[in-house]
């Protein structure tokens, strides 16, 4: 596999992901899970795969059971009193509290790249769902720089994932998912979240490279 096929591969893991934290499920967003896919290009052995492939089998169980699946979301998400914190300030600062300085930090890194959060200033930038989502978009403009000509070259590209994701996303994405995976009450969720741990995990292995 060349550097183009690994960077697509991440950003599409990463870009799913970004999608399941953000949005309530549907069909739809099941069915854009293509374990068999994703994990060959992505080409890692050991927990990746394996728990990649865990949560394919519980994706086509669960497409029958979206209400409970909507329901969980609630739960874990949206509800004041059950929900699981899903921003970086909160788990990263004392004070435990929306908007603290890695909100602002994040979002200059954002801009950098031309992109904001789409409710600025109503919803904290750290949200673990855009912090994904931007993973996604710097390994897709590395994997295009790779392919075609490019103003930047893809090794920037991949510096900046690499140093987001060892100041912001990989300092509390893993605690963070440990909490959604006790708190979850399908087994979708749990499995979702041991996946996601796993790729996040796995990153420091794609920047080896």
């Amino acid at each position: 596999m060349d550097k183009t096929e690994k960077y697509m591969a991440v950003s599409i893991l990463c870009g799913f992901m970004s999608k399941v934290f953000l949005h309530s499920p549907e069909v739809d967003q099941l069915n854009q899970f293509d374990a068999g896919e994703l994990l060959s290009e992505w080409a890692l052995e050991g927990d990746v795969k394996a728990l990649g492939e865990r949560f394919s089998k519980v994706v086509e169980k669960e497409q029958k059971n979206i209400k409970s699946l909507q329901d969980d979301y609630h739960s874990l998400f949206v509800h004041p009193e059950s929900s699981v914190p899903m921003w970086e300030s909160v788990w990263t600062t004392k004070e435990r509290l929306l908007f603290g300085e890695p909100t602002f930090e994040v979002r200059e890194l954002y801009n950098v790249h031309g992109l904001a959060a789409p409710n600025i200033n109503i919803e904290p930038d750290d949200h673990i769902g855009l912090e994904l989502g931007f993973m996604a978009y710097l390994f897709l403009n590395a994997a295009q720089a790779e392919s075609v000509e490019s103003d930047r070259s893809p090794e920037l590209y991949v510096n900046d994932a690499r140093e987001f994701a060892q100041n912001h996303l990989s300092k509390w994405a893993l605690p963070c998912l440990v909490e959604v995976r006790s708190k979850a009450s399908t087994e979708y969720y749990r499995r979702f979240a041991e996946f996601c741990a796993a790729v996040i995990g796995s990153l420091e292995d794609v920047f080896a490279e």
